[in-house]
């Protein structure tokens, strides 16, 4: 699932930048409207059906519990803080890739932008050995791993910023690293009970597209004032942000474990 969300991110990028170069931004608007409506008709005429067991909780009642099982659960509200935090630092990237494209050295048209989210997408795929690196090192050390190799990927594209195959390198890196870092997430959350399993992930899908949100709004508002470099700053706070909340939750289990 995590594997379509990012490349359906990216290769729509792909798609917008090639049509709105061709045709203008309004046929690509359209014809987006029209695949949705497309979907909202033939989808649920070709998913599986499966029956349904009725909720012993009424459905409002089972909203109103979601608080409580997110000042209940640790490993949710840092799962959380986590997904916010790593897909902000992502969609800062792709909402400012495009401007830097747009400048020297490398002067891009709106197709040329879409096809670097086409290269940029392979680390998308990637995410697919993700499940196995979950079963043989844990989601702990993966979503550690992930949290670092975003950083390195942020570095390397403010450093090497005139260079496209080190963009395109950047770009992988940070792709995979949303993608295996969102999945050890969720290897987390659902580890807490398969009965919660549905309003653990509501809990954090919320979470996790709303600081894809504020990644996208902070990352224009920062390109305005301070550019390329200070949009991968921003970024780099994001994932300083996940880093922070790691050493938090050691400190606080080790601080537990000590205690008499």
């Amino acid at each position: 699932m995590q594997t379509g969300l990012v490349l359906g991110i990216l290769m729509s990028r792909t798609l917008a930048g090639v049509g709105a170069n061709s045709f203008g931004w309004r046929p690509v608007y359209l014809v987006a409207a029209g695949l949705m409506a497309a979907s909202a008709v033939i989808l649920p005429a070709v998913l599986p059906r499966r029956g349904i067991v009725p909720a012993a909780t009424p459905y409002l009642a089972l909203l109103g519990s979601l608080w409580g099982l997110l000042r209940r659960e640790r490993a949710l509200r840092l799962s959380c803080l986590l997904g916010a935090a790593i897909f902000a630092a992502f969609s800062a990237f792709w909402t400012t890739i495009p401007f830097r494209l747009g400048q020297p050295p490398f002067d891009l048209d709106l197709a040329g932008v879409g096809y670097f989210a086409l290269w940029g997408g392979i680390g998308g795929l990637a995410s697919l050995f993700a499940g196995g690196l979950i079963d043989r090192f844990g989601q702990d050390r993966v979503s550690n791993g992930a949290i670092v190799l975003a950083a390195i990927s942020l570095a390397l594209v403010i450093f090497r910023s005139d260079d496209y195959l080190a963009l395109v390198i950047g770009a992988n890196l940070l792709s995979f690293a949303l993608s295996a870092g969102q999945i050890a997430n969720q290897a987390r959350i659902f580890a807490l009970g398969a009965d919660i399993r549905s309003r653990l992930n509501t809990i954090y899908m919320a979470f996790t597209f709303a600081g894809g949100a504020i990644g996208s709004a902070g990352a224009g508002i920062v390109w305005a004032s301070h550019g390329w470099v200070g949009v991968c700053g921003f970024a780099l706070v994001c994932v300083a942000v996940a880093g922070a909340s790691i050493a938090f939750t050691l400190i606080g289990r080790a601080t537990r474990a000590g205690a008499p």
